[in-house]
């Protein structure tokens, strides 16, 4: 279990031994709400929101500039000049409906070539072994040449 693990099973602990002394040190219920006939309740009606206290807000005589023509409010502005694709840039057409590419060829595999037969006793026999040194990792822990009935 991880350390996370052991802390939030801690506190779920406390949290269940808490719960259990909690009746001991409760306070006292709260008294119950006097009962209202139903034709006494009005709904709170909500007016406009009272004005900010002065020196908030902007500053006397500023305003918001107007939006750029054709802005609608729900679109950003045209980008600046110079931003966008290249001049005469368009994006080509897409293939024709029915249009057929045929799928490419197979991979070729060619057979690798032979091994020598010592190499290839070694490497079937030792999962370690490397033929570039002719050496394998022992269970012991050294790096021991591989004899086959094949040996040079």
């Amino acid at each position: 279990m991880t350390r996370t693990g052991r802390f939030l099973a801690l506190c779920m602990i406390g949290l269940g031994v808490a719960a259990e002394a909690a009746p001991a040190f409760s306070m006292p219920a709260a008294p119950a709400l006097p009962s209202v006939p139903a034709g006494d309740i009005t709904l709170a009606q909500w007016g406009p929101p009272p004005p900010p206290p002065p020196g908030w807000g902007p500053p006397p005589g500023y305003y918001r500039p107007p939006p750029p023509p054709g802005w609608g409010g729900y679109r950003p502005p045209p980008p600046p000049p110079g931003w966008g694709p290249p001049p005469g840039y368009y994006r080509p057409p897409p293939p024709p409906p029915g249009y057929y590419r045929p799928p490419p060829p197979p991979p070729v595999y060619r057979p690798r070539p032979r091994m020598n037969a010592h190499v290839e006793w070694c490497l079937s026999r030792y999962r370690s072994y490397n033929p570039a040194t002719n050496r394998f990792l022992s269970s012991s822990g050294y790096y021991r040449v591989c004899v086959s009935p094949y040996s040079y």
